[in-house]
């Protein structure tokens, strides 16, 4: 039952709100912890060890936050931070190697990440323990933010799900309920079709691969996988919105304007990358000397990158060398270098599009071998005919409508971030005219989308966590 399956929109979510809006607004932290453990147990029902993951995850993060403020030596701090990671990678080797039926618990990466989080959080903490052992159990359980985030810190958290900072009321639910709408065209109408696309037209012609192929499935993985993941953030985060918690709310990504490695993980992993630099890289890089502190922020960003991807013998590869790409372009300071060219900034997105559909490529096909072989096969040779065939398998009026949906999304993320902003600067909520409109196509388009792409999305569901065990 993930957000995008009939059942969750059209049961689960509708329950819930009614269920949290009876509740009455002093009990509304424990009704988020109640809904937070049902979906938990309802998503994992046929994947017993999946149910067993969260609970145990808390207890050890619980006492081990207590043993961490107790005795405050260093070793034994790394060491409690870094056993729920062992278990994260011994988990996703078992995924792999596909050992007696092991499915890897869906979102089990988050919930580490916000173990460490709570850990350190307690550690630093000279003015007693921060939250209570409930707080811990609704950070580690709560369910809109258990896929691809946003990243949060625990004391934030804390601070946003206190029951009068909860802002349940109809602005925020619509709010939310928009994001959510804009979230699922982004990941069924647009990521879930590419991907499709992508597997199908690799199925095709992975045995007689051409230059013309190739391209489409740069193109398609590249698209596919921007709009999956920043669809599960809009949904999470609109999700959250509904019951009133108010997630922090960023620039939203735009596909094309990612002018290198970084910018392209800042766009879908900004929260991420922010979390790794206060509780990964801050602590450590000031006693290294320049270059190595950007060496070592590089390699922290691509490790963390990849615990939201397929752990793979190619993962493991391709960990450097994204670092390497990183560091480059903190070296050689490519952002001011971007910024006063147009030409060179246009160019760096072409091979940002490339060097990161790369990666995605390596990661679906699985090892190093089968990518060179299918580099080594590559001929430039009957692109007509190439082109006809894919003309033929693909209805162009379906892709149409994909791109559309997809330019309409960011545009509509772009108005929503601009509403939201504004909602929040003012005392008194209005609702305006674009809102209105804005609601209104979103309607329209959502149940479009429900009707014609959702009967299949069994299939779509699938698709992504063949690649991101997030």
């Amino acid at each position: 039952m993930l957000f995008t399956s009939p059942s969750f929109m059209f049961l689960f979510l509708p329950l819930a709100l009614i269920f949290y809006t009876v509740i009455g607004k002093s009990y509304r932290p424990v009704a988020l912890g109640v809904i937070s453990g049902a979906f938990q147990v309802l998503l994992h029902l046929s994947n017993p060890i999946g149910m067993l993951y969260l609970p145990l995850l808390t207890l050890y993060t619980y006492l081990g936050g207590k043993l961490m403020r107790r005795f405050r030596a260093l070793p034994l701090a790394v060491t409690v931070c870094v056993l729920p990671y062992l278990a994260l990678l011994a988990a996703r080797f078992f995924a792999y190697v596909s050992w007696e039926g092991f499915v890897y618990p869906v979102g089990f990466t988050v919930a580490v990440i916000f173990s460490t989080s709570y850990l350190i959080t307690q550690r630093k903490s000279l003015a007693g323990e921060v939250g209570n052992a409930f707080h811990l159990f609704l950070y580690l359980f709560f369910f809109p933010v258990m896929l691809v985030g946003p990243i949060l810190r625990f004391s934030d958290f804390v601070e946003i799900t206190k029951k009068e900072n909860l802002s349940f009321d109809v602005s925020h639910a619509a709010s939310g309920a928009r994001l959510f709408m804009i979230g699922f065209l982004k990941r069924i109408a647009v990521g879930a079709v590419l991907y499709e696309s992508y597997h199908m037209l690799l199925g095709l012609f992975s045995d007689t691969p051409d230059f013309t192929v190739s391209v489409y499935l740069i193109v398609l993985i590249y698209f596919a996988t921007f709009f999956t993941i920043s669809g599960y953030l809009d949904m999470g985060t609109g999700i959250a919105w509904m019951f009133g918690v108010s997630l922090p709310l960023e620039r939203p990504s735009n596909p094309l304007r990612a002018s290198n490695v970084y910018a392209y993980l800042k766009n879908l992993f900004g929260g991420l990358l922010s979390w790794v630099d206060d509780y990964v890289v801050l602590p450590v890089a000031h006693r290294m000397g320049k270059n190595l502190s950007a060496l070592y922020r590089s390699f922290c960003y691509s490790f963390f990158f990849f615990l939201f991807v397929r752990s793979t013998a190619v993962s493991l590869i391709l960990i450097p060398v994204v670092a390497l790409l990183l560091f480059a372009h903190e070296r050689f300071r490519m952002r001011e270098k971007i910024s006063k060219s147009s030409a060179l900034r246009g160019l760096c997105a072409l091979l940002t599009v490339a060097a990161m559909s790369g990666v995605w490529i390596f990661i679906t096909m699985g090892s190093a071998e089968g990518v060179l072989s299918y580099i080594e096969s590559i001929v430039v040779d009957n692109p007509e005919y190439r082109i006809n065939q894919i003309l033929t398998r693909f209805s162009f009026l379906k892709y149409l409508f994909v791109v559309a949906i997809g330019v309409f999304t960011v545009f509509a993320g772009r108005i929503e971030f601009r509403l939201r902003r504004r909602e929040d600067s003012l005392q008194e909520r209005t609702v305006g005219v674009k809102e209105i409109l804005l609601l209104g196509l979103l309607l329209v388009l959502f149940v479009f989308a429900v009707l014609i792409f959702l009967p299949n999305y069994t299939a779509y569901d699938s698709v992504p966590f063949l690649h991101l065990y997030i």
